[in-house]
C-alpha cells in the first residue's frame, strides 16, 4: 500500500510517516498543499492518502483521480460535524490527531484487508 501524507505542517508530516515508516508501510511521499496532493496522487498512484482536515475540499478531487486513493481524514480533535463532512465527502475514515498513530495504523490494515478480499 502506497501511503501520501498531506498536511500543511512540516512538523505533523514528518511525524507521522517516522511512525509508519518504523511499522513497515511504505510512505510514498508528504505533501505540504493542495496542489501537491493532488500532483503526488496522481504522479505516484497514492493507494491511501493521510489528508489533515484543512484540506477537505480536495476529497471530491482526489476520488475523482483514474485510481482513486482510500482517504483518510485526520482532524485536530473529535469533530463530529467535520467527521460527517469528510464521510459524506468519500473518505474511508475520519480519525482525531490527538488519538495517537495507532488508530491510523489500523485503518492502514482495515483498507489493505478491504483491498484485499476484493481482488
Amino acid at each position: 500500500m502506497k501511503i501520501l501524507i498531506s498536511d500543511a505542517n512540516l512538523h505533523n508530516r514528518r511525524n507521522l510517516a517516522s511512525f509508519l515508516l518504523a511499522e513497515g508501510m511504505n510512505v510514498i511521499g508528504e505533501a505540504a498543499s493542495t496542489r501537491e496532493t493532488l500532483v503526488m496522487t496522481r504522479a505516484r498512484s497514492a493507494d491511501i492518502v493521510i489528508l489533515d482536515s484543512n484540506f477537505t475540499h480536495l476529497i471530491s478531487a482526489l476520488l475523482a483521480t483514474q485510481k482513486a486513493p482510500k482517504i483518510i481524514l485526520l482532524m485536530t480533535s473529535h469533530d463530529a460535524a467535520l467527521e460527517e463532512e469528510g464521510l459524506e465527502a468519500g473518505a474511508f475514515a475520519c480519525l482525531a490527531k490527538n488519538d495517537g498513530v495507532d488508530p491510523i495504523i489500523n485503518t492502514i490494515q482495515n483498507i489493505h484487508l478491504s483491498i484485499g478480499e476484493k481482488s
